[in-house]
């Protein structure tokens, strides 16, 4: 009995292992700079990395990406101009890499397996329009849990800390801002994001009493048989 019982405390333990390991989950840190990423922005963030889906999301090297002086044709005659520094320079938090919504259009993260995570934090930065906003909304299962409007700078990235709980799709929407110049690309509503932290959320109560109960179910069929073995022969 001493045995079973000391069986019973060692699975017990376990059970309550298993779950505070998976209540805690580490973060995790995604900075992108271990996609190949170019100067072009050609390079989509694939999916399922970093255990997220990614939409609309390319990464850019921000470290070897210079604007440059550019030409255009006015009715004086040719014109140069030279672009301003871009976000994705001065947003790079880690490395080189940084990843930007393609073609400024609104761009979204969503669980890979279409569980809940925790959103820590991210830093992100306007990539060509001075004050640009940025609507950042969450979602669980299609419903709108949190939202936040954030006005971003061209010169330095912006920490951002919200901590949003059980979410599984986050979107990101740009708009407004100040332009730059007479450009296309110069008055684009891209943003570059870098060193986004997000963890995996807890594991429900009820899957902890599943565990649990589990536990005691094998306890009970394990003394059942021990029993029936050490029972006097009739």
């Amino acid at each position: 009995m001493n045995k079973l019982l000391k069986k019973f405390k060692l699975l017990s333990l376990y059970c309550v292992t298993l779950h505070s390991s998976l209540a805690n989950a580490a973060a995790t840190l995604v900075n992108f700079d271990d996609l190949d990423a170019n100067i072009y922005g050609s390079v989509s963030v694939p999916y399922n990395y970093a255990g997220l889906n990614w939409s609309n999301f390319s990464v850019i090297d921000g470290v070897k990406f210079r604007t440059s002086t550019v030409y255009y044709e006015s009715p004086s005659g040719f014109t140069s101009f030279s672009l301003p520094k871009s976000g994705y320079e001065s947003g790079v938090v880690s490395s080189s890499a940084v990843a930007f919504n393609d073609s400024g259009f609104d761009a979204y993260i969503s669980s890979y397996l279409n569980d809940s995570f925790t959103l820590n934090s991210f830093y992100i930065t306007a990539a060509w329009r001075n004050e640009l906003n940025i609507e950042v909304t969450g979602y669980l299962n299609g419903f709108q849990t949190n939202s936040i409007l954030l006005i971003t700078s061209r010169e330095a990235p912006t920490l951002v800390t919200l901590n949003w709980k059980n979410v599984n799709q986050i979107k990101f929407h740009s708009f407004g801002g100040v332009s730059n110049g007479p450009f296309v690309a110069n008055n684009g509503l891209q943003f570059a994001l870098d060193n986004l932290s997000y963890r995996v959320t807890a594991v429900p109560e009820s899957k902890a009493v599943e565990l649990l109960l589990l536990g005691v179910i094998i306890c009970c069929v394990w003394n059942t048989k021990i029993s029936k073995k050490i029972s006097p022969t009739k």
